[in-house]
């Protein structure tokens, strides 16, 4: 598991954090994250990991889950700066 609130979009040359810096994204099974720091300074966070450890983690997780939902536009936009991200590691 890598916490990666401060190099998601920055660390790595497409942004994708320490994992692809240092090569070992297929060793790590979960990545916590914010969208807040180098992904536009929003609220929020988010995990990543294989379906079968997210499903895992919405099941036992659920007292967590809604309790602070995020505004459409701060989803948007981070929907939209990952579209970027995927796109080019260049800067705007």
């Amino acid at each position: 598991m890598v916490d990666e609130s401060h190099a998601t979009g920055f660390i790595g040359s497409t942004g994708r954090g320490t994992p692809e810096y240092f090569g070992v994204s297929e060793q790590v099974d979960i990545i916590n994250s914010t969208m807040g720091k180098a992904l536009g300074g929003a609220t929020g966070g988010y995990t990543a990991g294989r379906s079968e450890i997210i499903d895992l983690l919405r099941q036992r997780s659920r007292p967590y889950l809604f309790s602070n939902s995020l505004a459409p536009p701060i989803i948007g936009a981070a929907m939209e700066v990952f579209d970027m991200l995927s796109g080019s590691s260049e800067l705007p």
